[in-house]
């Protein structure tokens, strides 16, 4: 009799445990979706701060690379525009340039070009605000680090 008890608990806790994962990895879906539907759009930049420490540099076509260290204050032009095919365009500082972006479900924010400078991180996203970071470290032990505050 304490077999079949101990074997029907297993069994229990077993469908207990699988449950909660899908019900685990059904939220982490609901949440990127929901993610996706707050990031789209274009959003106004309000400020755009790079540091760069030890002479952080990044490799383009064999030439390196050293960021320049700074603030920008966004203008009534300057915008990221997060479409829903994945697409984004920026207008930042007088300068424009398209690209691809993805969202992840682990709060990780991947812009085509800026993968050089390490995945971003989701700080904060509602449907007013949104704050990223992106940080990396270069061979000789330089450092970047970027956060960018947008708002619609």
């Amino acid at each position: 009799m304490n077999r079949i008890n101990l074997i029907a608990a297993v069994i229990i806790s077993c469908l207990f445990i699988f449950s909660c994962r899908k019900d685990n990895a059904t939220r982490e879906t609901e949440n990127l979706e929901d993610s996706l539907t707050l990031l789209q759009g274009k959003w106004k930049v309000l400020k755009d701060s790079l540091t760069n420490t030890g002479n952080y540099y990044f490799m383009d076509n064999g030439t390196a690379h050293y960021p320049t260290p700074g603030v920008y204050w966004g203008t009534a032009d300057d915008y990221w525009d997060f479409l829903a095919s994945g697409a984004l365009s920026v207008h930042e500082n007088q300068q424009h340039y398209n690209s691809q972006y993805e969202l992840r479900a682990d709060n990780q924010l991947i812009v085509q070009g800026l993968e050089v400078h390490g995945t971003g991180k989701v700080v904060t996203l509602t449907a007013t605000a949104a704050t990223f970071d992106w940080s990396n470290s270069s061979p000789n032990g330089g450092k970047y680090y970027r956060r960018l505050y947008l708002k619609k």
